[in-house]
């Protein structure tokens, strides 16, 4: 396994940008917008009624980014106190995983126990946060397959080592023992990503 080492000098992507994207990440962003541009420009010709309907949006949008934020801001401590650790201490686990992708952006780790042979089933799903461009290391992010130390925050999601750079989560990790059902789905999407529509002949 890799040597240990302290610090952010190799984490997968900046943790100002990571603790920024965790938090403030949602999609109530877009509809927040719409609602504020449709309140201010009225080219649906609400009159005032407007700001009844676009304002009712508005604030159920404000109140999605507020609860994401509350949620997701209590995982950034301890996956920073994580990223920090000494990956010498033992509480890092060695476990073998495959890389699955919809797209550069969009990664997770299947996580397996590091003996078992090539029918052990999965243990984990970590989604991985988005690697960054600028060292060569982390472009594309980790190799297909290969071992991680991992590490469990207590909160959620796992650390995961690979090659010495630690790779921030994106989300809590799915523990395949425990929700079955929704690791069955997260694979099958990911399965779908990859394959080739065909026309019609």
């Amino acid at each position: 396994m890799t040597p240990p080492r302290r610090g952010f000098g190799r984490t997968s992507i900046s943790p100002r940008i990571w603790v920024l994207t965790t938090v403030l990440g949602t999609n109530a962003w877009y509809s927040l917008g719409f609602s504020s541009a449709a309140i201010l420009e009225d080219h649906f010709h609400l009159g005032h009624w407007r700001f009844l309907v676009f304002g009712t949006v508005g604030i159920a949008s404000l109140a999605r980014i507020g609860w994401v934020a509350t949620d997701r801001s209590a995982l950034c401590g301890p996956v920073l106190r994580a990223a920090r650790s000494d990956a010498g201490k033992g509480t890092w686990q060695p476990m073998r995983y495959v890389r699955l992708c919809r797209d550069p952006g969009e990664m997770a780790l299947v996580l397996f126990r590091p003996e078992g042979g090539e029918v052990t089933a999965p243990l984990f799903l970590q989604p991985i946060s988005r690697s960054r461009g600028s060292e060569r290391r982390t472009v594309g992010g980790p190799a297909p397959v290969g071992e991680a130390l991992v590490l469990n925050t207590g909160v959620g999601p796992l650390m995961c080592e690979i090659d010495g750079v630690r790779y921030l989560p994106r989300g809590r990790a799915t523990e395949a023992a425990t929700d079955p059902a929704r690791t069955r789905d997260e694979l099958r999407s990911f399965a779908e990503s990859h394959l080739r529509r065909i026309g019609r002949s």
